[in-house]
């Protein structure tokens, strides 16, 4: 069993104003662009409630855009065209009979993953590749994607070597892509988003995440603005970079474009998600899982979505049978692997989630999603002992990702050792400059450092020379 560990509580004594301020310089600024804050002063908070779908009492998201709803009863469009376009718009309810191909795209969609027609050589390799790679199993992606010349096939083949721990490889299947944009005009939406992607994976694999991050950007912005402004895959993807430069309210802002485009985007409502629970807005995050199970009762991404919230709510037993459901269904489901870990470790079995550990490093070893995503939870339930032994594995592991070294910042900022939380996340800034919440806690940690401090038997006393030596003094 793992020994629970009790930290001796550290205390910091804040005037009103200087709490105020310091709560308010760790959310982002609405409207921030993920770069350094330009402002002297702490940024305002936002609540995630007013901008998530579902923020107001009968709102359960984006309608789909008249724009689109137009376009799809134009009578210029053949019925072919019509078909693929109410697929690729999550109308796919609309479209009678569909053929094997048009039943794969559905499918994957709906992220129905051993649909029979996501099997079926009449389907779109692209699709099947895709669904394989959802699957966990990177093989079959990897075998139908090795001649295909698509920026597209490069960022899965990628997604795939990287599931099997093949991080050199990953990069070798993108460098070409990040070469050719800087000498060739892409004039399809779809290849120049993918081709941001691989350029921006890429980069997070370098260990230089901040370096195209504004050119990145400004393509994504370019594949809507220049090439189809109805291209709703461009939305998440630039939603996913916001997010890992921990720039919600902006992400949040890209995903209703997207479900303004498609209102069934799995990977929008997946993501809304997640940053809910970030937030600890679990009414919220659970509409996002109803919405999912609504497109597919038996949504994946679904029940990875209940048990990120679970496990943040520190409730493994109720964590346990969705990621069994997606264990049962996908057995070499990445993420559902390191969940398996986390519900272990939450369960304070040591064992258990050695075990569950390296059946993830079997499968792909060197990758740290699994250390990491235990020494995250570890870290939310104070197991800090623990959790710093996982994230400081996760870094070994993967020392060019800057989330790890983040949440070993948050943890010893947590466990009061605020100059071993400073080297980690200047580490952290160095990696992703760019990055807002590693920033914001820079500028906390520092703040603290500059704080007096007294012990006593059970805790440790934080106070602001001067201005409130006086209360401290009264306690």
């Amino acid at each position: 069993m793992m020994q629970l560990s009790v930290p001796r509580w550290t205390l910091c004594m804040f005037v009103l104003g200087a709490l105020c301020a310091t709560a308010a310089s760790v959310t982002a600024h609405p409207g921030h662009n993920g770069a350094e804050d330009e402002a002297d002063g702490p940024p305002q908070i936002t609540p995630l409630d007013a901008i998530l779908p579902g923020g107001r009492e009968g709102d359960d998201g984006p309608k789909l855009s008249a724009v689109v709803a137009q376009l799809l009863d134009d009578p210029v469009l053949t019925e072919s065209e019509r078909r693929l376009l109410a697929i690729f718009h999550g109308q796919w309810e609309t479209v009678d009979n569909p053929t094997v191909a048009e039943q794969a795209r559905i499918a994957l969609r709906r992220y129905d993953l051993k649909a029979p027609a996501l099997f079926d050589a009449q389907s779109d390799a692209h699709i099947r590749a895709e669904a394989a790679l959802h699957r966990g199993d990177p093989a079959m992606t990897l075998d139908l994607l090795a001649e295909d010349p698509t920026a597209h096939a490069a960022v899965l083949r990628a997604l795939a070597h990287e599931q099997r721990g093949e991080m050199e490889a990953a990069v070798a299947a993108l460098v070409p892509w990040r070469d050719r944009l800087g000498v060739e005009t892409i004039d399809s939406a779809a290849e120049l988003v993918a081709a941001t992607n691989a350029m921006v994976m890429l980069a997070r694999l370098e260990g230089r995440p901040a370096q195209e991050y504004h050119l990145a950007m400004t393509l994504l912005g370019k594949a809507v603005a220049d090439l189809d402004r109805l291209y709703c895959p461009q939305h998440p993807a630039e939603a996913r970079l916001l997010q890992e430069k921990g720039n919600p309210p902006q992400a949040v802002a890209a995903l209703n474009d997207a479900l303004s485009l498609n209102p069934n985007c799995s990977q929008a409502w997946h993501l809304l998600g997640v940053m809910a629970v970030d937030s600890y807005n679990f009414d919220r995050a659970e509409l996002c899982i109803r919405k999912l199970r609504e497109i597919n009762s038996d949504h994946p991404l679904a029940d990875l979505l209940a048990a990120e919230m679970y496990l943040t709510q520190r409730d493994p037993d109720s964590a346990a049978p969705a990621i069994d459901r997606l264990l049962d269904a996908y057995p070499t489901h990445r993420e559902a692997l390191a969940m398996r870990a986390a519900v272990a470790a939450l369960r304070y079995d040591t064992q258990a989630t050695r075990d569950a550990v390296a059946a993830f490093d079997a499968l792909a070893p060197g990758h740290p999603l699994a250390d990491f995503t235990v020494g995250r939870f570890l870290s939310m339930a104070r197991q800090y002992r623990d959790a710093e032994a996982y994230l400081r594995s996760a870094i070994r592991k993967s020392p060019n990702l800057p989330a790890p070294h983040l949440e070993l910042g948050l943890l010893l900022m947590q466990s009061g050792d605020e100059r071993e939380a400073l080297d980690a996340l200047r580490i952290a800034q160095q990696i992703d400059p760019f990055h807002v919440r590693v920033n914001n806690q820079l500028k906390l940690v520092n703040e603290l450092l500059s704080y007096d401090q007294i012990e006593t038997e059970h805790f440790i006393i934080k106070f602001h020379p001067g201005r409130d030596e006086v209360l401290v003094g009264r306690i």
